[in-house]
């Protein structure tokens, strides 16, 4: 089977999304091998839990969507179920390495367990801000009545704002990026008999030549 993972380098601090190709009988040690990052004989981690390089994949912790810490415990992967069009990734403070993939839905940022993004920074208020992701990717975020503000490139944000690639939302000291998916997720609705109808977008077909007949 296909898993995608996270690697987060304790050391660097530096983290990627990897796919590996495991069976259930597949060991943790040599899926760890395969990884893109020189372990050096570093212990690696699924949040709190010590990846056993002698169990097998199918009793591991390792699920799709989880982030391996390589060197140092790390923060957990919270995914929400259901048809993901991106993920929030905090990249520096307290919770660097927290990656969360969010289907469309409007879901807090705050410091609280409950949370879809859960931050651990004393910083963030247990009702800090809120982010509302559409099904085209697309994501505003607004803060919520925090005690220390939340900010989008430096500025200050009160009503909602858009959330683009490659802004910073700055949440307590968690600097947090919006990562889009390349394609966005498929809208569904029931038809009146019941049954599953998906709204697909199809891009425009690419112009072609035709052979002129000899």
């Amino acid at each position: 089977m296909i898993t995608q993972l996270t690697v987060w380098d304790a050391q660097t601090r530096a983290s990627q999304d990897v796919e590996v190709s495991a069976s259930p009988d597949t060991s943790v040690g040599s899926l760890l091998e395969s990884l893109p990052v020189h372990l050096g004989g570093r212990r690696c981690f699924v949040g709190a839990t010590e990846l056993d390089p002698r169990a097998r994949f199918a009793g591991s912790p390792l699920r799709s969507g989880a982030v391996i810490s390589v060197g140092a415990p790390g923060p957990d992967f919270h995914p929400v179920l259901g048809a993901s069009v991106g993920q929030l990734e905090v990249v520096a403070g307290a919770d660097a390495g927290l990656a969360v993939a969010l289907n469309p839905g409007r879901y807090p940022v705050a410091r609280d367990s409950q949370a879809a993004m859960s931050l651990r920074d004393t910083d963030v208020s247990r009702k800090h801000a809120e982010v509302d992701v559409s099904w085209e990717g697309q994501v505003s975020v607004a803060d919520v009545g925090s005690a220390n503000g939340t900010f989008l490139n430096g500025a200050r944000v009160t009503d909602w704002t858009p959330l683009t690639p490659g802004a910073v939302l700055t949440v307590g000291h968690d600097e947090i990026l919006w990562n889009p998916t390349l394609r966005p997720a498929l809208r569904t609705t029931h038809d009146p008999d019941g049954g599953l109808e998906f709204d697909r977008a199809f891009a425009a077909a690419p112009a072609t030549s035709r052979p002129t007949p000899g």
